[in-house]
């Protein structure tokens, strides 16, 4: 009896991601926007804008930042596209997979006209 408790406690904890639902631990991602392009002698800069993350069409999160300000998601494992607002439709919208654990370094690029 004991030996049949411990194999069904076993496979639900690996069943289940060693604890962290059933795709594991979330994992992050992090960046800025950037702004480039202009007219010669132009340097790309962090601009304030909001960063949007949608999964399946479906938002899941948002950050209204500063000019030269960072953002951080800590996402569930998945793909997930991020996008910005308020800089007009020069940004370029990202998609991102988040694996278990992960940390990824993003920027969101936006161009000036």
């Amino acid at each position: 009896m004991t030996r049949h408790v411990v194999a069904v406690v076993l496979a639900a904890f690996v069943l289940t991601g060693c604890g962290g639902g059933p795709g594991g631990p979330p994992g992050t991602v992090h960046g800025s926007i950037v702004v480039s392009g202009g007219p010669p002698g132009s340097t790309a800069h962090g601009e304030a804008g909001t960063v949007i993350v949608r999964q399946g069409g479906t938002e899941v999160g948002r950050r209204d930042l500063a000019a030269g300000e960072e953002f951080t998601f800590t996402l569930d494992p998945g793909r997930y596209r991020l996008s910005v607002r308020g800089l007009g439709d020069g940004c370029i919208d990202t998609t991102v997979t988040v694996t278990a654990s992960s940390d990824q370094s993003v920027d969101l690029v936006c161009s000036r006209k």
